[in-house]
């Protein structure tokens, strides 16, 4: 399983929003969600294959409260795809698949 690092309210801005050229995707999570275990099981798969092409992070919307007031508004586990510092793609629940991913990152590519 690949890696994924996190971002915080603090580096947010940084890492996702300023982000330009490459796909960003973020996956949401909080303690305790057993959705999230397959979601992140999904990600992580996405970002080993495109490592390099896309930047891939993890927020725990539990410890960072800015961002859980902005983005999970449907609940979580949420993945959002970030291209030039904008949303352009969401998807809330466990049932995510890292082919479902590449299929929006590759159109930004």
């Amino acid at each position: 399983m690949h890696t994924i690092s996190q971002v915080n309210d603090t580096s947010f801005r940084t890492r996702v929003l300023s982000q330009n050229g490459r796909p960003v995707v973020v996956l949401f999570t909080k303690p305790g969600c057993t959705a999230c275990v397959s979601a992140r099981s999904a990600v992580s798969k996405f970002a080993a294959a495109y490592a390099g092409k896309a930047d891939v992070y993890t927020a725990d919307i539990a410890m960072n409260p800015q961002l859980r007031a902005t983005y999970p508004r449907d609940g979580v586990p949420l993945v959002v795809v970030f291209h030039e510092g904008q949303e352009v793609w969401r998807r809330v629940g466990g049932s995510v698949k890292a082919d479902m991913i590449s299929m929006w990152v590759d159109d930004l590519l």
